[in-house]
């Protein structure tokens, strides 16, 4: 089946787990999963049978699976719907890790994958379980999303050859995405569209304080370690980033 797959992962997963107890790690990732069913519906929220706000799993037009520090977001056919829907829940997703608790990146990508989820348990109580994804969306979306040398979320050369121009063109009048000249490893730069980090434009109070508290997580992340280079390097090119944001929006 080809399909619209958007790939994240955490940054600096394996020193949060280190570092972290479980009980506080346990919540961390609660809260992950709520951003991400947030992102599903699109924000809106109902009350359960306990008579607790929830997301609206109604709302949902995207599958979400979680395994271990990579959520993965896809459609059920290749339609322009379709991507809308992905693009949607990915802007949400991505916006909404830099007021929430982990830093993330990734990508959004377009072609076959295949998902037959099993699961059983014998006599005992011991279970089998299968939730393996392949196909060549779910590496490409990864491939890019691994690449990149700061907290963004690119658009794959997969999507673009497959959605009309005129998609692209109301996004970025829209300023929902931005075409930027992109760190990526090996200390290249490669044009990709980016989705903006936020949903208005930023101006120089709004940058000092996006950007300070998006050192403040990354600083609270290290667990008071020396920051380590390729850390400070995603650090600073992402600030940079939304500073050249800002110079964008002040001269149009």
């Amino acid at each position: 089946m080809k399909t619209y797959i958007a790939f994240f992962d955490i940054l600096g997963f394996k020193e949060i787990v280190k570092n972290e107890s479980l009980s506080e790690l346990n919540r961390r990732f609660n809260n992950l999963i709520r951003d991400s069913q947030l992102s599903l519906s699109d924000g809106k929220i109902t009350q359960n049978e306990f008579n607790d706000f929830v997301p609206d799993s109604n709302q949902f037009k995207v599958n979400c699976i979680h395994i271990s520090d990579s959520i993965i977001f896809w459609t059920k056919n290749n339609s322009q719907t379709a991507f809308h829907d992905i693009f949607s829940v990915a802007r949400y997703f991505y916006r909404q890790s830099f007021s929430s608790h982990f830093i993330v990146r990734g990508s959004v990508a377009y072609d076959e994958i295949h998902f037959t989820p099993n699961r059983f348990e014998n006599k005992d109580n011991f279970f089998f379980g299968n939730y393996s994804m392949i196909g060549k969306a779910i590496v490409s979306a990864y491939e890019l999303g691994e690449s990149l040398q700061l907290s963004a979320c690119a658009l794959h050369q997969s999507v673009l050859e497959q959605i009309d121009n005129a998609i692209i063109e109301d996004y970025l009048m829209k300023r929902d995405i931005v075409l930027y000249n992109t760190p990526v490893k090996n200390n290249g730069l490669e044009e990709y569209y980016l989705i903006t980090p936020k949903d208005h434009d930023f101006n120089e109070t709004s940058l000092e304080n996006f950007s300070s508290r998006f050192q403040s997580k990354t600083i609270r992340g290290l667990y008071g370690q020396m920051m380590p280079i390729a850390v400070k390097l995603k650090l600073d090119n992402t600030i940079n980033f939304f500073g050249d944001l800002t110079k964008m929006n002040s001269n149009t």
